[in-house]
């Protein structure tokens, strides 16, 4: 069985659209010009004056094929970036045209170095893990929320009307008072905060406490 190289299925697209429409026209304009010249030619039998114009270079713009990279970057997410890299390096060879561009014109670009989401499609977490960015607001449906470890009645049930509130890094439950306010109560067991860590922003914003 043959073996895909993936670094060279990447640019098998051929050109783009446009850059194919541009050498068209181009190469249109060229035959008319050089019909136009012989044509004179012909007429008056003088090669003397024949001047042939130069055809115009277009500039290439290649058609990627950027699903099977970006599928294979998808499948490490959850592993250290490090390992990551250095597998990504050794599977395109970048002393070739073709995996000197995958990995710089794209792989590498794809991923974010700070572990903040922006338009890049991966990002490297502060524990140095490759992790899949969250849609951006304008690609995510209107009304969508990050669904939730658990069912939402059972975790209204662990919370049991208490809210939690953070001093530092330590997090502690909030029970209510008479008077519709909460006051500090125990600690967080760690794996009340490891399940209050899971839960989406909207849901904690609905649930936390702040004064």
């Amino acid at each position: 069985m043959s073996t895909k190289n993936l670094a060279r299925t990447v640019i098998e697209g051929g050109r783009t659209g446009y850059s194919r429409g541009v050498r068209r026209d181009l190469n249109a304009c060229f035959r008319a010009r050089e019909r136009e010249a012989l044509g004179r030619v012909a007429d008056d039998g003088d090669y003397d004056d024949l001047v042939v114009p130069q055809q115009e270079q277009a500039w290439r713009m290649f058609d990627d094929k950027l699903g099977p990279p970006r599928r294979w970057l998808g499948r490490q997410v959850g592993r250290p970036w490090n390992i990551v890299r250095s597998e990504l390096l050794q599977r395109f060879d970048t002393r070739t045209t073709a995996g000197r561009h995958i990995v710089f014109c794209h792989m590498l670009r794809w991923v974010e170095h700070d572990g903040v989401a922006r338009w890049r499609p991966f990002l490297v977490d502060r524990h140095g893990l490759l992790r899949a960015a969250p849609p951006r607001a304008r690609d995510v449906p209107y009304g969508w929320r990050p669904p939730l470890p658990r069912g939402e009645r059972e975790l209204e049930a662990w919370l049991d009307g208490r809210r939690v509130g953070s001093r530092g890094p330590a997090l502690f439950w909030l029970i209510p008072t008479a008077n519709d306010r909460y006051r500090q109560h125990h600690r967080l067991s760690d794996a009340d905060a490891g399940l209050w860590r899971l839960l989406p922003e909207w849901f904690r914003k609905k649930h936390g406490w702040s004064d």
